[in-house]
């Protein structure tokens, strides 16, 4: 349908964002969404597996299905879904975490990100070693252990230079300005340890 519908640059998009299948763009898009530094939105990563399992479990909800039947047919969703769009790094490191996520909510425990991301990596690296030297796996696996040393403390030290961090009545305009700060201090997280990783790879 997406071919059939959309122009072929606008169909190989689509396609790239949706579902990861970069195969029908082109050198010169390829090129130009590497120099704007955009490659990113065409690899299948924890934003697709996150926007799939608010999905599953609204239509789960709506049908008031059990929580533990709704978190197992999510896991099988995420597992079909990264086998689907071929199994990259990016893909297989997102499913794990958000499988473990629901582990644990199911056996009433919190997920621990540091050790999510550390079993995801383990499982990958056992079954593809030279996955350590693939650029996805680096990006995908730098960005979310940027975020996750960095994205709060950064959170923290703006929120205490003006004043909000630790007030128990926010101001609608601090509300405003701490979300924009969480956003912001997320981008600049995985950055720090991303930005290396480009030059290093692409002199760029």
């Amino acid at each position: 349908q997406i071919d059939r519908i959309l122009t072929p640059n606008t169909a190989a998009i689509l396609k790239g964002i949706l579902l990861g299948d970069t195969s029908d763009v082109s050198e010169e898009l390829r090129e130009n969404f590497s120099r704007s530094g955009l490659s990113h939105i065409m690899a299948v990563s924890g934003m697709h597996v996150s926007t799939l399992l608010v999905l599953i479990f609204a239509v789960f909800r709506f049908f008031r299905m059990k929580k533990r039947i709704a978190g197992i047919f999510a896991a099988l969703f995420i597992v079909l879904f990264v086998c689907f769009t071929g199994a990259s790094p990016s893909a297989v490191r997102a499913g794990i975490m958000a499988i473990m996520a629901i582990a644990a909510e199911l056996i009433y425990r919190r997920a621990e990100p540091f050790r999510s991301l550390a079993v995801a990596a383990f499982l990958i690296l056992i079954f593809q070693p030279f996955a350590a030297f693939d650029i996805s796996f680096l990006l995908s696996f730098g960005a979310v252990l940027g975020i996750l040393l960095f994205s709060g403390r950064i959170e923290h030290a703006v929120g205490k230079r003006f004043g909000w961090e630790g007030t128990q009545q926010k101001t609608h305009r601090q509300k405003l300005a701490e979300k924009l700060v969480s956003v912001l201090a997320m981008t600049l997280s995985a950055q720090l340890i991303t930005i290396p990783i480009l030059l290093y790879y692409f002199q760029e």
